[in-house]
């Protein structure tokens, strides 16, 4: 018979040790399980070395984007609550308005732009602003690009942003000619990486039209499920470059440093880099010789796209650049202005779609404040705030809502020169971590708190017998109505704890803030910035560079789209809000069936809305 017994011959000491081992696995495991930072709330069950990763991670791929697990997290946790991304990354969440506007406008000396969110673009733009901390060389490179901001000069390269969009829309109305539904969302990145390209370079990439000749050269185009007509058409070799470039960025991966060694070796990265490298050298080299036959003083005075003003500037004496450094600046330029506004206005679009009322009311403020869209395009001075101030509520409700960016990283200073310490809600952050500032306060109002309700534990002088002042000032609820509500109720508990004291910001009306509705920005006729909390371009001295850039074209796309469709409804199935996330979060279903004004769904949605 067979003996399958196995004899113990394990040595005495090895097995000593196993045993060992197993009484001791607790505290050694604990040894080599985040820690994260006293006082501050966080999930009692971080996994050994890997902390709340594996939650994050199935988070975010359920919900489409960080952001929305940052929200997830904010409801369990409350307005600070920490994430311990491995073992040596913890992330402090703050969800609080005005203590999110105070720590990055009046006390910012104690933070600075975070390596986690400059370390993804490092490949790609590493002497860019974006990759840089806020040190000599940003100070350098922001008084360069600096006069591009400027209203004079933007008043001078809106003219290439009027060209891209008139693009657009001629691509629209040849599509139109073919086909009733289709994808939207690579038309629009392609018509705003024209606006930038020209803006930057002096003329565009011209992707829109590009397409456009594609478009009318085929007769007929494959109809798919829904009726979507499928135009996929081939880009210029330059825009496919940048694009491969643009996704490279590992800004929601969860190990961006191995993602980014995997992706610059790739034969495909390697040449759209090579190809993006050599076409912006080469417009630097022509700018620069350009600015030389002109000669300093008429280079400056007649310089209408930011690389002319660049190159001018060094030649008259002012500033002057390395040439690589000076190629970081133009790319990020062309990247932050398209990935953003193509984002948003993809939103936009949706928000048209679903929203009939408010494109008939649109176009009758454009009509009355812009008569003359049939025969020329608006300059910089038909579109401000004062002028058009219902076209300025449809921009920046849709910036509100859409919360393209997910918010900012702050890192609490390690310099020595810093005499005092970072202080959220009265908590002390140690020096070197990292803070998480969300846009989420865009989506609060009087009924709807941003996070779960502040602890007893965490805030204990907050938490009295004493119940809230159920009448606070008309200003902070912004149309609450008489009952405290639960979004001030956890504001008010905050407010022994906010480093300038009771909160300030108003709420949005009770059971809005999720809803697309221009109209809460518009005060007597006028437009008023200050009514709600929203903070789309983030704030103080690292807020968002290009933020007057963006805005000017935001309203040069929304004025003239609006006035040349009506965006009429889709098939259901085609009108979801899922997410998914790049370097900001992209909706996931972005079709448009463009009509004309005069046809009979536009002129039934006039009898409807009209007044």
């Amino acid at each position: 018979m067979l003996n399958l017994a196995l004899p113990l011959t394990l040595p005495l000491p090895l097995l000593l040790l196993l045993v060992l081992l197993y009484l001791a696995r607790r505290p050694l495991l604990a040894l080599i399980t985040p820690r994260g930072v006293p006082g501050i709330p966080a999930y009692p069950d971080p996994l050994p070395v890997l902390g709340d990763v594996v939650r994050f991670g199935k988070l975010t791929k359920a919900l489409g984007t960080a952001g929305a697990a940052f929200d997830a997290f904010a409801d369990d946790l409350g307005p600070l609550y920490q994430l311990r991304i491995g073992f040596f990354n913890t992330f402090i969440i703050l969800n609080d308005a005005d203590e999110i506007e105070s720590l990055l406008v009046r006390r910012h000396a104690t933070l600075d732009r975070s390596p986690t969110t400059m370390g993804p673009f490092a490949h790609v733009i590493p002497t860019g602003m974006l990759s840089l901390p806020t040190g000599p060389q940003w100070k350098h490179h922001r008084r360069i690009i600096g006069p591009a901001m400027t209203t004079r000069h933007l008043a001078l390269t809106a003219p290439r942003a009027n060209d891209a969009v008139g693009k657009l829309v001629e691509l629209w109305r040849a599509k139109m000619a073919k086909a009733q539904v289709w994808e939207a969302e690579k038309d629009l990145e392609g018509a705003t990486l024209d606006a930038i390209t020209g803006i930057s370079f002096g003329k565009s990439w011209d992707t829109s039209g590009s397409a456009q000749a594609q478009v009318e050269a085929r007769a007929e185009w494959p109809v798919g499920a829904h009726g979507v007509t499928d135009f996929t058409v081939a880009r210029p070799p330059l825009v496919d470059s940048i694009m491969d470039v643009v996704n490279s960025v590992p800004i929601s991966s969860p190990f961006p440093r191995l993602s980014t060694f995997v992706t610059t070796r790739l034969p495909a990265y390697r040449r759209s880099w090579a190809r993006l490298r050599d076409a912006l050298t080469a417009q630097i080299v022509r700018a620069r010789a350009r600015a030389a036959d002109l000669g300093a003083h008429e280079a400056a005075e007649t310089a209408d796209n930011t690389l002319d003003l660049m190159v001018a500037r060094e030649l008259r004496g002012d500033d002057w650049m390395p040439e690589d450094e000076m190629r970081d600046e133009l790319l990020t330029y062309v990247m932050a202005g398209t990935e953003t506004t193509e984002t948003t206005l993809a939103w936009w679009v949706k928000y048209m779609t679903n929203n009939p009322a408010v494109q008939v009311k649109l176009r009758a403020h454009l009509q009355a404040t812009m008569p003359f869209l049939d025969t020329r395009p608006p300059a910089l001075d038909d579109v401000v705030p004062d002028k058009t101030p219902y076209l300025e509520a449809v921009v920046q409700e849709a910036l509100r809502l859409s919360r393209t960016a997910a918010g900012v990283i702050r890192r609490a200073s390690e310099l020595t020169t810093v005499s005092h310490d970072t202080v959220v809600l009265g908590k002390v952050l140690p020096k070197g971590v990292d803070l998480f500032l969300p846009n989420r306060m865009n989506h609060e109002d009087a009924s709807t708190p941003v996070s779960a309700e502040p602890s007893a534990a965490l805030f204990p002088r907050a938490h009295t017998d004493k119940a809230p002042d159920p009448s606070p000032d008309a200003t902070l609820t912004a149309g609450a109505g008489p009952n405290f509500d639960s979004g001030i109720r956890h504001a008010r508990l905050l407010d022994a704890h906010r480093a300038d004291g009771p909160r300030k910001s108003p709420f949005w009306a009770a059971g809005t803030a999720k809803t697309f509705d221009p109209d809460r920005w518009i005060v007597e006729g006028r437009f008023e910035a200050n009514v709600g909390p929203s903070l789309p371009f983030s704030a103080g001295q690292r807020g968002c560079f290009g933020k007057t850039l963006a805005l000017l074209e935001m309203r040069l796309f929304v004025a003239q789209l609006a006035h040349a469709f009506f965006f009429a409804p889709v098939p259901e199935p085609l009108n979801g809000n899922d997410m998914y996330q790049t370097i900001t979060a992209h909706a996931k279903h972005c079709y448009v069936r463009c009509v004309a004004w005069d046809s009979d769904e536009a002129r039934a949605a006039l009898a409807a809305f009209g007044d």
